[in-house]
């Protein structure tokens, strides 16, 4: 399994157990970087398959975070 799936996995995870409700910010590209040693891109991408499936809201400057259900 490769770093970003497992970034994906352990994120879905979380956000699907209810561990992390709507609203709840997610680890930044650093934070992701620095827990599992990986390349900025590697956290970035991970980031954006879950925004692009729904999953998480990334804001400019704000961060990312859980997003609401529709």
């Amino acid at each position: 399994m490769s770093i970003e799936a497992r970034i994906r996995g352990e994120i879905e995870g979380r956000i699907r157990s209810g561990e992390w409700g709507p609203g709840t910010r997610v680890p930044t590209e650093y934070e992701l970087m620095d827990a599992y040693r990986c390349a900025r891109a590697t956290a970035n991408k991970a980031l954006s398959r879950l925004a692009s499936e729904g999953l998480i809201e990334r804001k400019r400057r704000a961060g990312s975070f859980v997003a609401r259900p529709a």
